[in-house]
This record gives structure tokens, sequence and C-alpha cells, in this order.
């Protein structure tokens, strides 16, 4: 006995939602909300801010052309370093939160902070 008139196009919507709702999950860490956070965990030792800014309080010229990886590193390496910006520049001055603005707005684009450095 086959299927009725219809009976397969149930089964062929239910294979397709069921397809859908896998590929769903896969995708979930993606787009999640924590993924921004997730992305720039290169950055051991600090604590990432997105879309923060800290006006002044630079140590020396901003750095150019570094990875999220390689900023951390020069900021760990100069003890006044207290944190880094996405874009480049490190902060031997860090005011409280307060005073912080709002910076460029990207994945990984904001305020790394020394864990300890506020």
């Amino acid at each position: 006995m086959g299927l009725s008139p219809g009976c397969w196009l149930l089964q062929a919507q239910s294979d397709y939602a069921r397809d859908l709702v896998e590929q769903a999950a896969r995708l979930r860490p993606l787009l999640s909300p924590s993924s921004p956070a997730a992305a720039c965990t290169a950055a051991s030792g600090f604590t990432f801010h997105q879309g923060r800014a800290v006006d002044g309080g630079n140590a020396g010229q901003q750095v150019q052309g570094k990875s999220t990886a390689e900023l951390a590193d020069l900021c760990r390496a100069r003890p006044e370093c207290k944190a880094f910006m996405s874009n480049g520049w490190l902060k031997s001055t860090l005011l409280p939160s307060s005073y912080w603005t709002s910076g460029e707005q990207g994945v990984c684009s904001g305020l790394f902070v020394k864990d300890g450095g506020v």
C-alpha cells in the first residue's frame, strides 16, 4: 500500500523542518550574542569591553597593523600598560569605566583591560 496523496508532502515538510533545526543548532554558536567576546579571547589576561574607548592616557604612539594577540603581548611586556585599544593605542592610565566613551563598532573593536588593571 502506497502513501496517500499529500502524505508524501507532509513527510517532505517534516524532513525539511528537521534539517533546518539541525542547521540552526550548528550555526547558533556563530550567531549568539556571546560570539563577539568569544572571538576576542586571543587576549588572555585581559577583559574585553566591546565598543568602548578611552581618551588619553596613551603609552607612546599608536601601534598599527597588529593583531589582538600581538597588542596583548606588547601590553604585557610593558609594566605601565594597563589596557589597549583594538586600534593599537596602549594605555598607561585608565580612568574608571564611567569615563569611557563609545568607540569603534566591530566584533573585536573596543578596549582590552589588563586583568586587575582598573
